[in-house]
């Protein structure tokens, strides 16, 4: 038997069921690759998120901004929601472009694409999941387009309609009898 490499996750509080069923399905497939994650569960995990106990978390961030910057607040340098202290000088200089200049569609683009090959190049922040989503709406209603963040029932609010509905009528509960 090969020695395995030792591996200290940090993922959340004990009775998060859905990531602890994510940690035993990893600690698995790790183990077949020769790597021992360690995985307890700790209550005030949050706290510990820039602790050097770690090699490794499972942190969500649920993006309710559907802006350019939004990744600004994760992964710049000086950003207080880069809780893990990942710091790379180009990215922060193609972040600060992205936050500061009026760039072209085509220069937005590029720049984006490029920052973002420089997190996954660095496989810091990679994803695991989506969380999935169900929408239903009434048939009535018109321009319905689901978006990418967590609100995406309603990222496109404004062009909603709904025959004989006023504005954000759309968003009031009907009364129940």
């Amino acid at each position: 038997v090969n020695p395995q490499a030792k591996v200290n996750l940090l993922w959340g509080t004990p009775t998060n069921s859905r990531r602890q069923a994510i940690v035993q399905l990893a600690k698995i497939s790790l183990a077949r690759a020769g790597f021992d994650l360690i995985a307890p569960g700790v209550t005030a995990w949050s706290t510990q998120l820039s602790s050097s106990n770690y090699d490794a978390s499972i942190f969500a961030w649920a993006r309710t901004d559907g802006s350019v910057e939004r990744n600004l607040e994760y992964y710049s340098t000086e950003s207080a929601n880069n809780r893990m202290g990942y710091s790379d000088r180009n990215l922060d200089t193609f972040l600060s472009t992205i936050q500061n200049t009026n760039l072209s569609e085509s220069s937005l683009f590029d720049t984006i694409t490029r920052a973002e090959d420089l997190i996954y190049n660095n496989s810091w922040s990679v994803p695991l999941f989506q969380t999935p989503a169900a929408f239903a709406a009434n048939s009535s209603l018109g321009n319905f387009k689901p978006g990418s963040n967590s609100l995406s029932a309603i990222c496109n609010y404004w062009e909603l309609t709904l025959p004989g509905a006023k504005p954000f009528e759309l968003f009031v509960a009907a009364p129940t009898s």
